[in-house]
């Protein structure tokens, strides 16, 4: 994803290194100090983590919009696990473990 996120933002002469490196990714380790010093390779970084706040900011609101407990619940840890974030985890306070619903109240088994 930055290799053509940088070619998005590469000039000319940009464009042609990040193509060769593009058509031979097995050299790409070779080639790491090339595309770091390349100004199209930071702004692809800067895009990507723009991308990827954007993304969770949305994923957030929607999960504010969610009114079932138990799917909020679900859908905050999904979130969490996608961004690799504890931040979305405490994004919805008005929930707290406390409040889901006692599983064994209904269940005959335990009587």
């Amino acid at each position: 994803m930055l290799l053509a996120l940088a070619l998005d933002h590469a000039d000319r002469d940009e464009t042609e290194v990040l193509g060769k490196i593009w058509n031979d990714s097995d050299g790409l380790a070779d080639r790491a100090e090339t595309i770091r010093g390349l100004r199209a390779w930071r702004e692809a970084g800067q895009s990507a983590r723009a991308m990827l706040h954007s993304y969770q900011r949305q994923a957030v609101h929607a999960l504010d919009q969610v009114r079932v407990p138990s799917l909020k619940l679900i859908l905050r840890r999904v979130i969490g696990k996608i961004f690799d974030d504890g931040v979305v985890m405490g994004c919805c306070s008005d929930y707290q473990t406390g409040d889901a619903p006692d599983r064994t109240a209904g269940d005959k088994t335990s009587e």
